[in-house]
């Protein structure tokens, strides 16, 4: 499960840019102009991630990979939700590590993107979707939504947000967003470091759409080169990182028996009883 990391060769590759949407059944794109790529989630109501949900979500993002015109990707859905994470009928036993090891690698797919990333978080953000929101490279929400890991309280964590979390806000608020099982508003998020902007919720979006018109002005060198020189510093050893991490989760602690009652208390919508 350790996907190497480095630069990518973005020259050269010229793909074709259609103008039309394409729906897949969970993630839609469209390319309104060379420079901008919008992702809508389409799983209501939590747009939940399960793998059939990451492969399209893959499919979408090695798509442009590659892609030297484009200079900004929008992520957002519909809805109350944004995100409401990994989808938990996906992370039981065997399935587990097939759906973190695919999220971790949507995750490096964001990270390596030649074009900026803006989050246009419609709703809340939970969990992986979390995570994702954390990942953009800028991010608006409406002052209503939260943040936060409320699998905590069924004896999960997520483990990007242990690697990310920390380089965003202070250890103790990254250690309380991660590991308390409580959720923040969107302006404490963004006070915190989490969310760039927290707009009244008749503000936001166009806010939003004014910025990413700004960003598909400027020069597309800038961006690319701005943006990888960013994350190099701030993640310079992801596969090291990631390959620690899911040996903690994946191999000590989703075997337990507290990991797998909590698994299976979340799917049946109860409170967990704890053994260890």
């Amino acid at each position: 499960m350790v996907h190497e990391w480095g630069p990518e060769d973005l020259e050269g590759v010229e793909p074709e840019v259609p103008a039309e949407a394409v729906h897949r059944q969970y993630v839609q794109t469209q390319r309104p102009t060379p420079a901008l790529l919008q992702i809508t989630f389409q799983r209501p109501p939590l747009h939940s991630m399960d793998p059939d949900f990451l492969r399209e979500l893959q499919g979408a993002l090695a798509e442009v990979a590659f892609d030297s015109r484009l200079k900004v990707v929008t992520l957002t859905a519909s809805g109350d939700y944004f995100c409401g994470g990994l989808d938990p009928a996906a992370m039981r036993d065997e399935d587990l590590f097939v759906t973190v090891d695919l999220f971790h690698r949507v995750v490096r797919q964001v990270l390596t993107l030649p074009a900026v990333v803006v989050g246009l978080l419609n709703g809340h953000a939970f969990g992986a979707g979390c995570v994702l929101a954390a990942v953009c490279d800028f991010t608006f929400a409406p002052e209503g939504v939260r943040f936060g890991h409320p699998e905590v309280r069924y004896g999960h964590f997520t483990p990007l947000a242990m690697l990310l979390y920390p380089r965003l806000m202070p250890k103790n608020r990254a250690l309380y967003l991660a590991l308390s099982g409580e959720v923040v508003d969107a302006k404490t998020a963004s006070a915190w470091g989490l969310v760039s902007w927290a707009l009244p919720a008749d503000q936001w979006r166009t806010q939003a759409e004014r910025f990413v018109q700004r960003l598909t002005g400027m020069s597309t060198s800038l961006l690319h080169h701005g943006r990888r020189a960013f994350w190099t510093s701030v993640l310079p050893n992801w596969d090291e990182a990631v390959k620690a991490l899911e040996e903690i989760y994946l191999v000590q602690h989703a075997t337990t028996s507290d990991a797998r009652e909590g698994i299976q208390a979340w799917l049946e919508r109860r409170t967990p009883t704890w053994t260890e």
